[in-house]
């Protein structure tokens, strides 16, 4: 099978005058948009035509191709898409031409790799496994079995393993039954029943008679708990106006004011001690201001003074600087009287003149040193007068002294002694202030609790006014006397309710009701004494005659029972057409046997059914064993691998559960294809794809439509790779090969210099030039 020629008048944008004849190795280059991938598309279209949806975007192009393709068959030469679709014709599926013949787009993998594989097995072995799995899957629907060989329980099977599994322990059941039906005689319950019916009536009508004494005696009862207690309610009525929280107010009422009385007493004591403080304060402070007044007359007459001491002060301090002078005058004058001598000095040597320069200096020194001492003396003398002067003045204010700065010194203790009087005043004073504001809140509060005596008192009295009692020891005991009657009125309401059985409250008003149902008894049983506990007596003896009834009545009604449970679970389980009926123990003997027949048939249809799908599973190990085998070591694909690779790995194995490839490596190990540089992987699924071509066309040669599948490969890799497509292209296998890669045309166009009749190259630029030619040459016609 191989494509002879083609020609596209047009597809899209592109369209060939001249047909294209193709060789063993076939490439067709062209930059990109020279129109590869479009005649490409047109190819997979003229040869698929309707099936070539089945690839993914083919329809870039809405539209199919105008032209033909000739393919080449072994029984003659087929004109597409003339003659139909290359599908029909050679019967080989759209996913083998995918996964196999045509690689688009550089995609080398396998589209749906597992389903695919079976495909490829099914055809090689003629076995189909998806009919194998649909013919075990229709037995396991056919047993009710699931894939581990267990009987299904869902609606399908109408819940089969559920029925099995009752049927068993039904069986066991009923032969249980029947041994206990026989060994009990159940023949004899029926006449017991009888007996034992009989004696119970008597009881029960001994028992009847008995409850109407009951009944009259509970009558007369009742009357007499209602006369009693229409007495107290009427005595109860006349202490209407005594309660207990009146009680507790008049009691709370009089602590209250026992409380305020003794808050009362406490203040007024605390007043009277404010009040005799605040006598003996003022007293205090009166002393305190007829000193403090004498003290005021003696700072008075020492304000007078202190100008005096200033005086005093700052002549003397005046003085202090003058008395320097004094010095200085002595010295002078010992110098005035060392020159004078040597005035006289120079006189006696005839040195008049410095002596008259000399003795006139020595007498002026003397002179003024004279008239200063005698000026110092006079201040010295004033400075003695004025310090005696304030000393008498301040002796007999007891502040003399000897000297001005004790004189100070007395003066500033004076002073601070008024200071100190001064602040002792001012805090009688405030002391006082605060006493008589105590006193003044004292008087208020005393004022507003005899208020609320007063107010508390109104309240008393009032309470016992309307209590009609005099004091609150009397409205206690009214109190206890109220509670007394509602006591018993409570105690006479229970005794009722106990006498008639009653479980909920009941108006008094509707005791009349009560005691109505009852009075038809009141002539009742007359001859018969009610003695409490003879009905309980009866009703033992009858409850055990009732016992016995219902355990006779009990073991009838268990057998019928049993019948119909027997009768409900035995059709739940056999499901039959006529629903199965009991009425003896010789007919749950026969539904036994049924039982058992149910499950002997299931037993033999799991058998059959799981001796099948064992003999199915050989089959398609078998079939499974097949796909294996495309990758042993013996397989094409392994070889060409083993080329590709320069013999890196030792085989393929592909894993049977897990549904995919791996390799096994020079040292044993596994490896994921996952793995695998792109070019390796690329070379993996190329050798593949030939391995199966070769198997499908069960060793004739085909063709292979390949768009760039080795553009992952590196230039060492990409040799190789071209050096085995000649080889397969020797073999007798065409190779159409479509690229951009530079590389690929030069090394195609070497082997063409080489194998001139078995390789052919168009480059698509240099015919789409001559195409445009052509087109632009005006017509001759």
């Amino acid at each position: 099978m191989r494509i002879k020629e083609f020609r596209i008048d047009r597809y899209g944008h592109i369209g060939y005058h001249d047909k294209f004849g193709l060789k063993n190795f076939t490439l067709f280059w062209g930059k990109n948009e020279a129109g590869k991938t479009l005649t490409l598309e047109a190819i997979i279209k003229f040869m698929l035509g309707k099936y070539s949806k089945a690839f993914p975007n083919i329809n870039r192009v809405n539209e199919s191709p105008s032209g033909y393709l000739v393919i080449e068959l072994s029984n003659g030469d087929v004109k597409l898409p003339e003659n139909g679709s290359l599908v029909d014709i050679i019967g080989i599926d759209t996913s083998i031409f995918r996964n196999i013949f045509i690689i688009r787009n550089s995609d080398l993998t396998i589209e749906n790799e597992a389903g695919f594989y079976n495909d490829i097995a099914d055809r090689l072995t003629g076995l189909n496994l998806q009919k194998i799995k649909d013919v075990k899957e229709k037995i396991f629907s056919i047993g009710h079995l699931t894939e581990k060989f267990n009987i299904k329980d869902d609606q399908n099977s109408r819940k089969l393993a559920t029925r099995i599994s009752q049927a068993t322990k039904l069986i066991d059941e009923i032969g249980d039954f029947l041994e206990k039906a026989y060994a009990k005689g159940y023949d004899e319950v029926e006449k017991l029943i009888v007996s034992m019916e009989n004696e119970r009536e008597k009881l029960q009508e001994t028992i009847s008679i008995y409850r109407e004494a009951e009944k009259r005696r509970k009558y007369e009862i009742g009357v007499e708990i209602k006369n009693n207690y229409e007495k107290k309610l009427e005595a109860l009525k006349n202490l209407s106006f005594i309660n207990k929280e009146a009680e507790k107010e008049l009691n709370q009422a009089n602590i209250s004011i026992k409380h305020h009385q003794e808050s009362i007493n406490e203040k007024k004591e605390t007043l009277e001690n404010l009040r005799k403080d605040v006598n003996r304060l003022k007293q205090e402070l009166f002393d305190l201001e007829v000193d403090y007044e004498l003290l005021k007359k003696r700072k008075l007459q020492i304000e007078n003074v202190i100008p005096k001491i200033g005086k005093y002060k700052e002549e003397s301090e005046n003085l202090a600087g003058k008395r320097f002078g004094k010095v200085l005058y002595i010295y002078s004058f010992v110098i005035s009287f060392v020159v004078l001598l040597a005035s006289l000095g120079f006189a006696l040597f005839g040195m008049k003149i410095a002596s008259n320069i000399f003795a006139f200096i020595s007498l002026v020194a003397l002179l003024s040193g004279t008239v200063n001492v005698v000026w110092l003396k006079r201040k010295e003398g004033r400075l003695v007068h004025i310090l005696e002067n304030i000393k008498n003045e301040l002796a007999p204010l007891g502040l003399g002294s000897e000297n001005i700065s004790d004189i100070h010194k007395n003066i500033q203790r004076f002073m601070d002694e008024v200071e100190r009087f001064e602040i002792k005043i001012n805090k009688k004073k405030n002391t006082i202030e605060n006493c008589e504001n105590q006193i003044s809140i004292l008087d208020k509060e005393i004022e507003e609790l005899y208020s609320k005596i007063k107010s508390l008192e109104n309240n008393i009295k009032n309470i016992l006014i309307n209590a009609k009692v005099e004091n609150i020891e009397d409205y206690s005991k009214k109190v206890e006397e109220k509670d007394k009657l509602e006591a018993e009125l409570s105690s006479l309401v229970s005794e009722f309710y106990r006498v008639f059985g009653l479980d909920k409250a009941v108006e008094f008003d509707r005791w009349d009701e009560v005691l109505k149902e009852y009075e038809s008894f009141k002539e009742s049983a007359l001859n018969i004494e009610y003695i409490p506990g003879k009905i309980d007596e009866y009703q033992s003896r009858l409850d055990k005659i009732e016992e016995k009834l219902e355990n006779l009545k009990k073991a009838k009604e268990e057998y019928t029972r049993k019948f119909h449970q027997f009768e409900e679970r035995s059709n739940e389980i056999l499901l039959l057409d006529e629903p199965v009926r009991i009425d003896s123990l010789s007919q749950i003997e026969k539904l036994k046997d049924k039982l058992i027949e149910f499950l002997s048939h299931h037993q033999q249809m799991f058998d059959d059914c799981k001796i099948a799908i064992q003999i199915l599973e050989e089959i398609e190990n078998e079939k499974k064993q097949s796909i294996k085998e495309l990758f042993d070591k013996k397989s094409k694909a392994v070889e060409y691998f083993k080329n590709f690779s320069e013999n890196r790995y030792k085989a393929i194995s592909y894993d049977l559960e897990k549904n995919r490839l791996h390799l096994i490596g020079k040292d044993d190990i596994e490896i994921p294809v996952e793995n695998l540089s792109a070019g390796a992987y690329d070379q993996l699924y190329l050798a593949v794809r030939l391995s199966l071509a070769e198997s499908i066309l069960e060793n004739e040669a085909g063709f292979f439509l390949m768009d760039d599948p080795f553009i992952k490969s590196d230039p060492d890799r990409l040799e190789k790779e071209i050096e085995i497509l000649l080889k397969l292209a020797l073999e007798g296998w065409q190779i159409v090969y479509f690229s951009a890669k530079e590389e690929i045309l030069e090394r195609v166009k070497k082997l063409q210099g080489v194998e001139k009749s078995l390789v052919e190259v168009f480059v698509l630029d240099d015919i789409n030039k001559t195409n445009s030619h052509i087109e632009n040459t005006p017509s001759l016609f």
